[in-house]
């Protein structure tokens, strides 16, 4: 385990040293994930018994209620895609090269822009 971090640590460094246009994609997916998870948490109403936490169907505008803490799968996505992938591309940098690791970091800003799309029409809908 120890090793591991180690080796995570050094491509990190690696990444910062030779690769810029990476780390700088790395910050950026770090900063969108951050509204990601920032956003539902001030926007929680708990004295409401249910809430609007997704569509259920995505061609029709039908939402579905439930629990306020579902609101918060936002954020767990949010810390999985930016700390997740920020790992998992430091580690393709290292091993593969700039160009997947910026493929995989587009790919994750992608996500994580639909995210916060659906994200940003559940709020705005009345509850």
């Amino acid at each position: 385990m120890k090793d591991n971090k180690k080796e995570l640590i050094n491509d990190f460094r690696k990444v910062y040293r030779k690769q810029r246009d990476v780390f700088v994609s790395m910050i950026v997916l770090f900063l969108m994930n951050l509204v990601l998870f920032l956003v539902p948490i001030f926007n929680l109403n708990a004295t409401l018994p249910k809430i609007r936490v997704r569509f259920s169907d995505v061609y029709d505008k039908v939402f579905d209620q439930a629990g306020w803490y579902y609101l918060l799968t936002f954020s767990l996505l949010a810390i999985i895609i930016g700390l997740g992938h920020n790992f998992i591309a430091a580690r393709i940098a290292s091993k593969q090269g700039r160009h997947l690791a910026l493929i995989f970091l587009v790919l994750s800003m992608l996500v994580t822009a639909f995210a916060i799309c659906f994200l940003f029409k559940i709020l705005s809908e009345p509850n």
